[in-house]
């Protein structure tokens, strides 16, 4: 950033004589305040000199005249100060003050001519037009103290007609005497033209100030607004992205300035919009272009074949049991895998194709080849990737599925991508690190499953699933001890459906946890009616939960609500869980076990020792029962490796307190060697198939029920 603006500075750079903007309105207002301090001045000026003249012209009057004519010159010194006060607003005050003392010393003048015999010898004929002069003279002087406060110039009409009072008056104190009123008005015509010319001369500084001021205006728009108005465009042009025409660095120092500046934010602009479109369409981590890169690159792609008549391939890669990696080695670790899987990708592709990163552990090839040469770059990177990768001194070996499909510019990107994706999970179906291409049948079967899930949801939603139980059975009296509850579905359409189909479509849709809801429901229910017919009070009801359920901090409360609105007992219930729950999450997992088990629910580990559970397991879970697998009781009379497994099992399970259960057992003659191994109890088609709840309690009336009785029970404090 600082050898950045270190380049613009040169360009700031400008000559000294050239006068800033700043210089320029400091310059136009001295000139502004200096001309109006003339216009001030010239109407000082000539206001002055209209009021001396008139004293001069007065004075000669009064040396020359005698006493009427004196008054006379009085009346018009009256009338000069009445029309100084006018014309002056600056010394309106001191005029009307001596117009005040004239006024005064008018009337005692006259005064003095009806009392004072040697003052009115001259005029003592003319007694008339004396009574005249004073009147014009008194009413000139009341009109001019009616409208003194009112006056707005010297152009105001009732100050004429004041002026024409004073004005017969002196004329009335002149006439038939030498002295002419002519003198008199000649001075009135001499304040007229002094402030007519006054006017004249203001009006012509003020137009020229104004003039000036125009051009002074029309000169700072050229060097100010017009470089603005050139930012604004070019601000415009940038918003629009359009960054091809910098701002011209000239003019004044502060434009000049804007400017550079202007065009160095238009870098930055352009750099960071650079920027954030490449982290748009680039993985952060890999470097590798993302999802949105991947959609542009296959709209391209399938545009160019469409109309040129080639082909596009698209490869979805999916690394096998990511998570167990991440889980066991850390996110850090997951990441150095994931960015040498990046590089292999892009070591196998080489120049024929471009990698993306999905997002997580997927990742895509667009290749501009055929099927066969697309599936061929697929097993190429099929093995690149299963090669060790050394991440923190620990070699770790990577798969991967991969999904390939074609297109020859009749699909749209998004059916390119559901195609490789269910090719994707086609390889991993068959059991990953596997390369396969896209079929039809993939996608039918695919729509099929759709149609399967949203069947599946609805009959869960409206009932019309089925709940079977399997007997337990007591191998030494071949009574029924107890129950476990399993769900059927009769499609209406396609008949039975396989719960090895329906349930892991389930837990795939989320609809796991209503499956087990409504199967709980049902059998509690059912289960009541048992008791109600006679079934012993041990006759244990068992259902199975998936290990969604088991993270579910609402999970306990749901059982236990569901046994309070059923009235089963909650010693009667077992619930089964998988080791793989067990052993993936054993936090929440272990906490909501304990609380079933503190309500009197029973536990039991389902399908033991197929998983990785471990005696600290065993140890830390609150299991009541252990059912072992069917894997280790098909075989029992010829494999003596079963045997002991069996052996170890349920002695194992009666030193921790619980009691063992074997399933899946199919002829009934292997009965007297699971007695003879320590397991009591067993389920399989030897002595019941899943049956409707109708023949478990059909069972139960018949008295083929029985007590559960001298077996392990675990220590309540102990397991807490």
């Amino acid at each position: 950033m600082r050898m950045q603006l270190a380049s613009i500075r040169p360009a700031l750079r400008r000559p000294r004589h050239v006068l800033s903007v700043r210089g320029r309105l400091l310059l136009l207002g001295g000139l502004m305040v200096l001309t109006t301090i003339g216009i001030g001045l010239f109407s000082i000026w000539s206001a002055s000199l209209l009021t001396e003249r008139t004293k001069d012209a007065n004075h000669e009057l009064q040396q020359e005249a005698i006493p009427l004519v004196v008054l006379a010159s009085q009346v018009a010194n009256a009338t000069a100060l009445i029309g100084e006060y006018a014309l002056s607003p600056f010394g309106g005050d001191a005029a009307l003050q001596r117009l005040d003392l004239q006024v005064a010393e008018i009337d005692a003048e006259i005064e003095a001519l009806h009392h004072d015999p040697a003052k009115g010898d001259s005029f003592r004929e003319e007694e008339a037009d004396l009574s005249l002069a004073i009147g014009y003279w008194q009413t000139g002087v009341s009109r001019f103290r009616q409208v003194q406060d009112e006056i707005i110039g010297i152009t105001d009409p009732r100050l004429m007609v004041i002026f024409g009072d004073l004005a017969a008056s002196a004329d009335a104190f002149l006439r038939g005497h030498e002295i002419s009123i002519l003198e008199a008005q000649e001075e009135i015509a001499l304040v007229e033209s002094t402030r007519e010319h006054h006017v004249v001369y203001t009006f012509a500084v003020a137009g020229f100030t104004s003039l000036f001021l125009l051009a002074a205006l029309f000169a700072l728009q050229r060097s100010i607004v017009r470089p603005v108005n050139r930012v604004r465009h070019a601000a415009a042009r940038v918003a629009s992205g359009d960054f091809s025409e910098p701002l011209l660095e000239s003019g004044p120092r502060e434009l000049a300035e804007l400017a550079a500046s202007f065009n160095h934010m238009t870098q930055e602009v352009r750099r960071r919009e650079a920027d954030l479109l490449h982290n748009a369409l680039h993985d952060r981590l890999t470097g590798l272009g993302n999802r949105a890169m991947l959609e542009k690159r296959l709209e391209i792609g399938i545009a160019y074949s469409g109309r040129y008549g080639g082909v596009v391939s698209l490869l979805l890669i999916d690394l096998d049991n990511f998570k167990h990696i991440n889980d066991s080695y850390g996110h850090n670790a997951g990441d150095t895998l994931l960015v040498t899987v990046a590089e292999r990708l892009g070591d196998s592709v080489d120049e024929v194709g471009e990698v993306i990163r999905l997002g997580g552990d997927e990742f895509a090839v667009v290749l501009d080849a055929s099927s066969l040469a697309a599936e061929a770059i697929g097993e190429r990177i099929r093995l690149a990737l299963s090669e060790p990768v050394q991440v923190e001194e620990r070699a770790i070996t990577v798969t991967a599925s991969i999904g390939v499909t074609t297109s020859y510019g009749e699909q749209a990107a998004e059916d390119l991508l559901r195609q490789a994706d269910l090719a994707m999970y086609a390889a991993k179906a068959a059991g990953r690190d596997l390369v396969r291409c896209f079929t039809h049948e993939m996608h039918e079967a695919a729509t099929d499953r759709m149609q399967v899930e949203a069947d599946l949801c609805r009959a869960i939603a409206d009932g019309s699933l089925d709940v079977h139980y399997q007997a337990v059975t007591d191998l030494a009296s071949r009574a029924t001890t107890g129950v476990e509850a399993l769900v059927r579905w009769t499609h209406p359409i396609a008949g039975p459906i396989p719960p090895s189909r329906f349930i892991p479509l389930a837990e795939e849709a989320g609809l796991i946890d209503q499956l087990d809801a409504y199967v709980l429901r049902t059998a509690l229910r059912d289960a009541c009616t048992w008791l109600d017919a006679g079934a012993p009070d041990t006759f244990t009801l068992s259902v199975n939960a998936s290990g969604h359920e088991l993270q579910d901090e609402g999970f306990p409360a749901a059982v236990l609500a569901a046994l309070t609105a059923s009235g089963f007992p909650a010693g009667q219930l077992v619930v089964e869980i998988t080791e793989t729950a067990l052993v993936e999450h054993t936090g929440r997992v272990r906490e909501n076990l304990q609380a079933l088990r503190s309500a009197g629910v029973r536990i039991a580990l389902d399908d033991f020792g197929t998983g990785y559970t471990s005696l600290e397991y065993l140890n830390d879970f609150p299991a009541d029962v252990i059912k072992i697998d069917r894997a280790f009781v098909t075989d029992l009379r010829a494999d003596a490796g079963q045997r002991t497994i069996v052996r170890s099992i349920a002695s194992l399970a009666h030193d921790f307190g619980a009691y063992v259960i074997a399933e899946g057992v199919e002829r009934e003659d292997d009965a007297p060697m699971l007695i003879a191994l320590g397991c009591r109890l067993a389920q399989g088609f030897a002595f019941h198939r899943p049956a409707p709840d109708a023949d478990i309690h059909q069972m139960v009336i018949s008295g083929r029920t029985a007590r559960l009785t001298e077996l392990p029970t675990r220590d309540l404090r102990r397991a807490s």
